[in-house]
């Protein structure tokens, strides 16, 4: 399945389109912050990445296989650690895709191979490729430079953010 085609801008991040259905939390946090929901028949695992806050967040997503969605049907969790556990190895090494939002709602999204990188190197190269993006389609001043909107401000402040938070 393709991520992507299941997330929609303006939508909230752990339903991101009109098809999510079955949504199960598994953390919640003043708003579902992992967990799975269903869209077409398929199970697709989601979390916050580091702590959302309304004014600007980033979230991962993967489709299950039938196996690992079936594991999750029969399982519990001991804990939040053999949850975390889980979810890295469902994310790592596939396609992910990743989404930022602002008011917990989807601005933009984009996928990537997490192939050797981690899950927070995903989110710094996915908001450096948005970050860019918007500076392409960014409104000229008079004399031709870019002017930076609060959105492209608040994404490239979450890309150093993460940054730190990698490095440290």
């Amino acid at each position: 399945m393709n991520v992507e085609q299941e997330i929609h801008t303006g939508y909230t991040a752990w339903l991101p389109s009109p098809r999510a259905t079955e949504l199960d939390v598994w953390v919640d946090d003043h708003v579902p912050m992992v967990g799975t929901f269903v869209s077409e028949g398929s199970t697709i695992a989601f979390s916050a990445i580091f702590e959302p806050k309304e004014t600007a967040s980033v979230w991962i997503y993967a489709a299950l296989t039938a196996d690992e969605a079936s594991f999750l049907d029969d399982h519990i969790f001991e804990d939040a650690t053999e949850a975390d556990s889980y979810l890295d190895n469902i994310f790592a090494n596939r396609t992910v895709t990743y989404a930022a939002t602002r008011d917990f709602r989807i601005r933009q999204f984009m996928s990537l191979e997490l192939e050797g990188r981690s899950i927070a190197q995903g989110a710094i190269d996915f908001l450096t490729s948005v970050s860019a993006a918007l500076a392409l389609g960014a409104h000229k001043d008079s004399e031709g430079h870019a002017e930076k909107t609060p959105e492209m401000e608040q994404i490239g402040n979450e890309a150093e953010h993460f940054k730190h938070l990698v490095s440290a």
